[in-house]
């Protein structure tokens, strides 16, 4: 397999590891969220620490059988996955100064993050209780 781009060497951050969901939900269903994302924040840990488990799942939901292709999308995503569910300010911005081309001034991307559930996690030693 002959590789084009590797996004990971050009510096590009990617939108992986974040959930969207809406702030009344939030505010509504905090518990119910908080949960989702801890289980969410464990397969992102599974997917980054257990290479052959995560070739066998995107090989099932994918259909995908050629273990080179298995393998390089493996390679390629596990390095770039973050520990936890933070969503990457510089992701976000690029997508916004790429949607709204000529509009000023640019929404800024806190308009669009709420990162208290991220920051619970952190702050909890959630996410770096799986890394020990």
């Amino acid at each position: 397999m002959r590789e084009l781009v590797k996004f990971a060497d050009l510096g590009v951050e990617d939108i992986n590891g974040t959930v969207i969901t809406t702030r009344s939900y939030i505010g509504q269903q905090r518990d119910t969220a908080l949960r989702f994302l801890r289980a969410f924040t464990r397969g992102m840990h599974r997917y980054r620490t257990d290479k052959e488990y995560s070739k066998r799942v995107l090989g099932k939901y994918g259909k995908i059988t050629d273990d080179e292709i298995l393998e390089g999308a493996w390679q390629d995503y596990a390095p770039t996955l973050q520990k936890g569910p933070r969503p990457s300010l510089r992701a976000i911005q690029f997508l916004i100064e790429n949607q709204f081309q000529g509009k000023k001034p640019l929404p800024k991307p806190e308009q669009f993050v709420d990162t208290s559930l991220a920051d619970q996690l952190e702050k909890s030693g959630f996410v770096d209780s799986l890394y020990k």
